[in-house]
């Protein structure tokens, strides 16, 4: 089994409408110069961060506007060499400060293709989730993670060999793309490694959204989802009537009942 160091670690960075010094991660990461960081931009205008280019330990991707989230995997997928390990970051993420050491830590102990941390936020564990038919759910506890489990994007470890035969599905734009992912991966028989001592904290978007921007988020929501239901459509009924009742009490609004 391969021992991965520092310089086997690369970052994957999606950054959207924001300038890269008010992204949480990235402001750390560009210090840690044996670490690659592949930043993918899917700004919608210039927010300067082409500025990142100056930096000798990061591929800076431009993504020509929104293109997603599975495009922008894909982009920097296809460019990362053999043999590494990839982290997937949110730019709202907050890494401890033993992140990275921990990480190859866990992974020089088990011998699996994915690595999973613990992320919370506001409302307890966010990341694992209970996955009953692709019904999520939040775990209450740790002990109480079992075989049945998907996870968020954020924080994933994957063995780059996991992409030699496999893309992000680029049906899909933003929601549940990690959920499709652990579906294809457990389909492939891969091997999963929860990592209980690595946390992370998430300043997950559905916390933090206004009104207008959870309109966008549930036209997208439902696009991402009527593909991934797309063989259970009581389910993409049922989710989607969920999210806008949700809406509804956040924002103390019924519009988004006609959305």
């Amino acid at each position: 089994m391969k021992k991965y160091e520092l310089e086997d670690i690369c970052v994957v960075l999606v950054l959207y409408n924001i300038n890269y010094k008010d992204s949480l991660p990235l402001s750390k990461l560009l210090i840690k110069n044996k670490i690659k960081i592949y930043v993918c931009d899917n700004s919608t205008k210039d927010y300067g961060n082409i500025e990142l280019e100056k930096y000798s330990n990061v591929k800076y991707i431009n993504m020509g506007g929104n293109k997603g989230l599975a495009k922008a995997y894909n982009k920097a997928v296809n460019i990362i060499p053999h043999d590494k390990l990839i982290i997937l970051l949110d730019d709202d993420s907050v890494l401890p400060e033993n992140f990275f050491d921990s990480i190859l830590d866990e992974v020089s102990q088990t011998n699996a293709d994915i690595y999973i941390p613990i992320v919370e936020d506001g409302n307890g564990i966010l990341s694992p989730c209970k996955n009953r038919n692709n019904c999520f759910f939040r775990y209450n506890d740790i002990h109480e993670i079992d075989n049945d489990f998907s996870a968020i994007n954020s924080g994933l470890v994957i063995k780059s060999k996991v992409f030699e035969d496999y893309r992000y599905d680029e049906n899909m734009f933003l929601d549940y793309i990690d959920h499709a992912f652990f579906n294809d991966m457990k389909k492939k028989k891969k091997k999963f490694k929860i990592m209980y001592r690595v946390k992370i904290r998430q300043n997950f978007s559905l916390n933090t959204d206004t009104k207008e921007s959870s309109i966008i988020r549930l036209k997208i929501l439902k696009k991402d989802l009527k593909y991934f239901y797309r063989n259970q459509k009581r389910y993409y009924y049922w989710t989607v009537f969920k999210k806008k009742i949700h809406l509804c009490l956040i924002h103390k609004s019924i519009k988004f009942i006609f959305i």
